[in-house]
C-alpha cells in the first residue's frame, strides 16, 4: 500500500524548488478540508494510498458506512466502539479523530459492536470488570503472597501493590482476588486460608514455579481442612496398649476417594466432583489418643487456585503451577491435591519445563512421615516397614493407595508395632474451560492432576 506525502515540489523555471502541503494527505478527519472528500483513510482501507481524503465509502443503496471508516466525520469520542467485523473490533483512539483495531479472541457480538465476552465462575465477573482499569502487573522471581491479608511482598519483604477484593462463597472459603490488566508471575509461594484468583482482561503468564500446596500438616490456600466428606476420617490410637488393634487414619478425596487407613475400610474421604466454590484439597485424617487429642496430624489438603483472562492463560518458560497435598504424619492420612480452574479463550501449556501438578501426599507409618505430593508425574510414597505400610498418594489418573491392612490369627497381631499406617491422599483437579474446550500442549509439558475440560459460554 502506497502512502501519500505531505509535502510535493513543484519546480519553476529558473526559481528554486519550492513546496507547499498537499491537500489530500491527512492523520486524521479534521485535516480533510474539502467537502467532497471529507474522511480520511489513514490505513488505506479504501483506496491505493494511506493517510489520504476520501469521499464517504458507500454501500449500495445505503448512507456512508461511518463505521468502517477509520474515524466518523466530525470525529469520535475517544474509546468508544465503532465496529467489530470479522472478529475484529474497532475502537476510538485517543486523538478522536483515528481508531485503533483489536482481536475478538471469543469473535464479536451479534447485536452490538463488541467483543464477546464470558462470566467467570465463582463470582469473579466484578472482579474481572475492575481489572480492565489496573495496570500491567508483574510478579518478580521469589514473591510471595498471604491471601488472607492480600500482601505481596518480594524476596526481600518490600511490599508490592496489587489491587485485591475478597469475594465471599457460599459452602466454600473466601477468595482473594487479584486484579491487573495483565500477570506474569514467575517463581511465586502463595500461603493463607483464603483461596487465590488471579483475572485480568489481557493475557496472565506464568513462567516460574507458582505453590500453593500443602507441606506437611500445613494446608495450602483454600484447602479443606474439618466438616467435610472429603477429609480423612480421624482415628483413635493407644500407644501403651499392648492388647488392642488400632486403625490407620483415612486419607482425604478429592479426584478419586483416599486411601483407607491400615485395619480400616470406613476411614476415607470421599470424592469431590465440583470446582464450584472454589475449594482446595481436603486435610487426611488425624490420630488421636484416648482423650481425642490430635497426637499425629493428617497431612494438610493443597491449595484453590482460579486463573481467569479475557485473552489467554500460558504457562511456559519454566512455568508451573504446583497444588500437591502434604504427607500425613505418623499413622495418619495424606492430604488431597488442590484443584485449579483456569478460564481463557486460550489455554497453552508450552514446553517440556512446565507443567501442572495436584499430587495427594502419602500417608504417615513406622514412625515416618509420608512423603509430600511433589511436582512430578510421581505417586508420593509412604513408609513401609513389613506389615505396617501407608498408603501411597494418587498422582494424575492413579487413586490414592490403601494402607496395607493384615490379617493375623485371632489373638495376634502384625509386626512389632499396633498402630497401623495412614491412607494416601487422592490427586487433584483441573478444570478448564476454553473457547474450543481445549488445551493447547507442546513438548510434553507434566500433567498430573484430573483434567475436566469445557467449552466457555460466550455473552
Amino acid at each position: 500500500m502506497m502512502k501519500r506525502f505531505a509535502l510535493i515540489c513543484v519546480l519553476a523555471a529558473a526559481v528554486a524548488a519550492c513546496t507547499r502541503k498537499n491537500p489530500e494527505f491527512c492523520t486524521s478527519t479534521a485535516d480533510c478540508m474539502d467537502p467532497a472528500k471529507p474522511f480520511c483513510d489513514v490505513n488505506g482501507s479504501f483506496g491505493d494510498l494511506m493517510n489520504d481524503c476520501i469521499a464517504a465509502p458507500m454501500d449500495a443503496g445505503a448512507e456512508p458506512d461511518a463505521e468502517a471508516l477509520d474515524a466518523p466525520p466530525g470525529g469520535c469520542s475517544p474509546g468508544a466502539a465503532l465496529a467489530c467485523i470479522d472478529g475484529n473490533l474497532t475502537t476510538c483512539s485517543a486523538d478522536g479523530h483515528t481508531t485503533t483495531q483489536a482481536a475478538c479472541p471469543l469473535g464479536c457480538a451479534t447485536t452490538e459492536s463488541r467483543c464477546l465476552t464470558f462470566a467467570p465462575s465463582n463470582g469473579l465477573g466484578s472482579a474481572l470488570a475492575d481489572a480492565a482499569d489496573q495496570p500491567d502487573v508483574v510478579l518478580p522471581q521469589g514473591a510471595k503472597i498471604d491471601t488472607d491479608l492480600g500482601l505481596v511482598e518480594t524476596s526481600a519483604g518490600a511490599t508490592i501493590t496489587v489491587k485485591s477484593v475478597n469475594v465471599t462463597q457460599t459452602g466454600g472459603p473466601a477468595i482473594r482476588v487479584f486484579e491487573a490488566s495483565s500477570f506474569v508471575l514467575d517463581d511465586l509461594t502463595i500461603q493463607g486460608t483464603e483461596a487465590v484468583a488471579f483475572v485480568a482482561p489481557g493475557r496472565i503468564s506464568v513462567i516460574g514455579k507458582v505453590t500453593a500446596r500443602g507441606v506437611g500438616a500445613v494446608a495450602g490456600p483454600g484447602a479443606v481442612t474439618t466438616g467435610a466428606p472429603c477429609v480423612g476420617a480421624t482415628k483413635q490410637s493407644n500407644p501403651s496398649s499392648l492388647t488392642s488393634f488400632f486403625e490407620g487414619a483415612g486419607g482425604a478425596g478429592n479426584a478419586t476417594v483416599g486411601g483407607a487407613g491400615g485395619n480400616s475400610s470406613s476411614s476415607a474421604g470421599a470424592a469431590v466432583h465440583t470446582s464450584a466454590p472454589l475449594s482446595g484439597g481436603c486435610d487426611g485424617g488425624n490420630q488421636i489418643d484416648l482423650s481425642s487429642n490430635v497426637v499425629k496430624r493428617g497431612g494438610g489438603g493443597g491449595g484453590a487456585m482460579q486463573l481467569v483472562s479475557l485473552e489467554s492463560v500460558d504457562v511456559s518458560t519454566h512455568g508451573f503451577v504446583d497444588l500437591g497435598g502434604g504427607g500425613g504424619d505418623t499413622y495418619s492420612g495424606g492430604g488431597a491435591g488442590g484443584l485449579l480452574v483456569v478460564e481463557a479463550p486460550v489455554v497453552r501449556v508450552d514446553g517440556a519445563a512446565t507443567g501442572i501438578t495436584a499430587n495427594g501426599g502419602a500417608g504417615g507409618a513406622c514412625n515416618i512421615a509420608g512423603a509430600d505430593g511433589d511436582a512430578s508425574a510421581n505417586p508420593a510414597a509412604a513408609p513401609v516397614c513389613g506389615d505396617h505400610t501407608g498408603g501411597d498418594g494418587g498422582a494424575g489418573a492413579a487413586p490414592a493407595k490403601d494402607a496395607l491392612t493384615c490379617h493375623a490369627p485371632p489373638g495376634q497381631h502384625c509386626g512389632v508395632s499396633q498402630n497401623y499406617g495412614g491412607g494416601g491422599g487422592a490427586a487433584g483437579r483441573l478444570r478448564v474451560a476454553t473457547r474450543d474446550g481445549t488445551i493447547e500442549k507442546s513438548d510434553a509439558p507434566t500433567l498430573s492432576v484430573q483434567i475436566t475440560a469445557d467449552t466457555l459460554v460466550t455473552q
